[in-house]
């Protein structure tokens, strides 16, 4: 392309604020859906299993056994949606090493822009 294609208006950056609602609603729709994972998983096991197909019995099993407090923190480390049904079960793997601590948040964050990037 030549560069005379290319207009020499001032290019436009989004507002701060839009993109830190987004980040505050990602995180919010996040939790909503770990939160509601992790009451079906703590009252019935088998029921969570059918329903939440797409997430490894052992991510499951681990979610039913951790404090709110915790689920914010791998919530605020996901930077897709997590009812996003691409998430493999490398990624599920590091979102339970990000639960047991054994994960530093920024690397789940990562890893998960990196496959959303490689898919389009």
């Amino acid at each position: 392309m030549a560069s005379s294609e290319f207009s020499s208006g001032a290019v436009v950056l989004p507002d701060v604020t839009i993109l830190k609602n987004l980040n505050r609603d990602l995180f919010q729709l996040n939790l909503g859906y770990l939160m509601l994972v992790r009451e079906y998983a703590d009252r019935d096991m088998v029921m969570a299993k059918k329903l939440f197909r797409n997430i490894p019995a052992m991510v499951l099993e681990r979610m039913a056994e951790l404090p709110p407090q915790r689920l914010a923190h791998v919530a605020r480390a996901i930077t897709t949606p997590v009812l996003y049904p691409g998430l493999n079960e490398n990624g599920w793997n590091m979102v339970l090493g990000v639960m047991d601590n054994e994960l530093q948040p920024a690397e789940l964050s990562e890893y998960l822009l990196g496959v959303l990037l490689n898919e389009r």
